[in-house]
């Protein structure tokens, strides 16, 4: 059998009308064109999703300061406001004998500061100043104003003209450390200024709370006041007059105006001395200050170079991989051509016609589809039938969740100590309700054991019974009758609440008398029965047939009565269709609430 001809000799003889050179042509003009656009819509993507995560960083950053600085400016200013209020205050401020600063008749005042110093951890220092006696009680020292070593907080006390809390940014003894003063006047009426509270926060305790997390040390963050001076940064000589600031800080100053009137937070890239910045401001909500960022670009200038770098190189080899598809996806392509001319040749040299080698290849090709149909028709109903079986365990597992939606314990838990300290830090039935609902949530929040042993549920149906009983004082009682031998038993986790909540809520509670609820089991056969009994008001009967005809249905809960129902499709999902529960009852005599459940 003659061979058949290479490649390259049709190549060499049709050169550019040869079938092989325009599919090989046709093909690399595909596979090259769309490398080369997504190449170059990743750049461009990249560089614009760079530049919007950079803002968006820059912004979360920033409204982080924002958050903090509104929330410890105005614990700062509550502060000032209640230790000025402060009964021991006033009398102090009011106080002309000297003698009885010298006594230390007011060391009372001494704890109260030196006590919320160290709560503070930022705050360095608090002042209380009586201008009737002319002095000051801190947490450094107790003196006469002339002879007290910080001095620089009184010029700005001195202009303040209304009972607000100002601020300025200082020295303390105009060289080390430098704090931010709030200066908290107190007046004896409208006009009789009697003296000031002054709290000092550290700037530096201050930056370790608010400075950036990027850890970029070009990164400035600066706070401004509304005559748009620096209140801080982290180069502190910025802060303070008599020193000239840098070339891009000047350019700023020309922005601020524009940008300190605009209502919405701003971010974007500006041009300050020549050089490009990230600048990402945002105002304070409790007064007319504003927090600034200043992230230089060039930061990202190198990973946008990186990224240029990385294009240009996953190009060339695409190329490259483009060019070597291209060539096997035209060889393969006209291998059936080559085929038929080898067989045209073959039948001109011996004169007769020939069946070509390997005519079972579609045979093969088909019989091996339709095995490969019948292997994908197999995969297709064991995966149905194992996603049947996720649908299933998905819909108890949400079922589950309508009853113990886990994020409510976090939230009673900070409800209990606010009640708590209603009190004085004492225990009270508030707490207490919230606490056990609280430890009931806890309990039920194990999502991964749907199945507890009874006695597990039973510790959970009382801690719902105390909290009840707390609420209700009186107005019912709970009659356990379960044999030893069931408390092992497994069944699905929050039970028998939802069915007690119901007894107590639809029976007991419209009743005016004291109510009685019984909680007995048996076992019958290969299952167990428990029955939920009270000797409320009952159900009607048309009612009644309802709810029992409900509870053979798989439908989807809904307001009315959706314990029993959440209950009784658990049980149904877990245990099969043959356990659930049944209602019999009877208007004016009570409600018996029948659970059915594998031995």
């Amino acid at each position: 059998m003659n061979r058949k001809r290479g490649i390259w000799y049709y190549i060499q003889n049709y050169r550019f009308q040869s079938i092989f050179v325009r599919n090989f042509m046709i093909i690399l003009v595909l596979v090259i064109l769309p490398l080369a656009g997504m190449s170059s819509f990743l750049y461009r993507s990249s560089h614009q999703i760079i530049n919007g995560e950079v803002s968006q960083v820059n912004k979360s950053s920033l409204y982080r300061v924002r958050d903090i600085l509104d929330v410890l400016f105005r614990e700062t200013s509550m502060l000032s406001t209640q230790i000025s209020q402060q009964m021991d205050t006033q009398l102090f401020m009011l106080d002309t004998n000297s003698a009885n600063l010298v006594q230390g008749e007011y060391t009372k005042i001494n704890s109260t500061i030196s006590m919320f110093t160290l709560i503070y951890e930022y705050i360095s220092s608090i002042y209380v100043y009586s201008e009737k006696n002319g002095y000051v009680i801190s947490n450094k020292e107790n003196n006469f104003y002339d002879n007290f070593a910080d001095k620089s907080w009184y010029p700005f006390y001195e202009q303040s003209d209304s009972v607000y809390t100002k601020s300025l940014p200082r020295k303390v003894r105009e060289v080390y450390p430098f704090v931010l003063s709030f200066v908290k006047p107190s007046y004896l009426n409208a006009k009789d200024k009697i003296g000031a509270v002054i709290i000092n926060i550290d700037l530096e305790e201050l930056g370790k709370l608010i400075q950036p997390a990027d850890g970029k040390k070009d990164h400035q963050l600066f706070i401004i006041d509304e005559n748009k001076n620096f209140i801080y940064n982290q180069d502190m000589k910025l802060l303070f007059p008599g020193k000239s600031k840098p070339a891009y800080l000047q350019a700023l100053d020309q922005k601020l105006d524009e940008l300190l009137n605009q209502k919405e937070p701003y971010s974007g890239i500006v041009k300050l001395d020549g050089e490009s910045y990230i600048l990402t401001l945002a105002k304070l909500s409790f007064n007319n200050w504003a927090c600034l960022s200043l992230l230089p670009i060039q930061e990202y200038e190198s990973n946008i170079r990186n990224i240029w770098n990385y294009t240009v190189l996953l190009l060339l080899l695409f190329a490259a991989l483009g060019v070597i598809v291209a060539f096997l996806i035209s060889v393969k392509t006209f291998q059936p051509i080559r085929n038929i001319i080898h067989l045209m040749e073959q039948l001109e040299r011996d004169g007769m016609t020939r069946s070509p080698d390997g005519r079972d290849n579609e045979v093969r090709y088909i019989s091996g589809n339709l095995l490969n149909s019948a292997q994908t028709k197999r995969r297709i109903e064991e995966e149905l039938s194992h996603r049947s079986q996720l649908l299933n365990e998905a819909q108890a597992s949400a079922l589950q969740a309508q009853i113990n939606p886990h994020f409510i314990g976090n939230s009673l838990e900070t409800i209990n100590w606010m009640a708590i300290e209603l009190t004085d830090g004492q225990p009270n039935e508030v707490s207490d309700t919230i606490g056990t609902l609280s430890q009931l949530m806890q309990l039920s929040l194990d999502m991964d054991n749907r199945l507890v042993p009874f006695r597990v549920e039973v510790e959970h149906a009382n801690l719902y019974l105390r909290m009840m009983d707390i609420r209700y004082k009186n107005k019912f009682r709970i009659v356990w009758d379960i044999p030893q031998a069931l408390m092992s038993v497994q069944v699905i986790k929050l039970m028998l609440q939802p069915l007690l909540e119901n007894a107590i809520q639809h029976g007991i509670h419209p009743n005016r008398k004291q109510g009685v609820i019984t909680i007995s089991g048996l076992i019958e056969n290969d299952h167990i029965l428990l029955h939920i009994r009270d000797n409320g008001i009952g159900i009607e009967a048309e009612k009644l047939d309802t709810l029992n005809a409900n509870m053979q249905q798989k439908s989807m809960l809904h307001a009315e009565h959706i314990g029993l129902k959440n209950v009784n499709q658990r049980l149904k999902l877990t245990f099969g269709e043959a356990y659930g529960l049944s209602l019999i009852s009877k208007p004016g005599e009570g409600t018996t609430v029948i659970v059915k459940l594998p031995l």
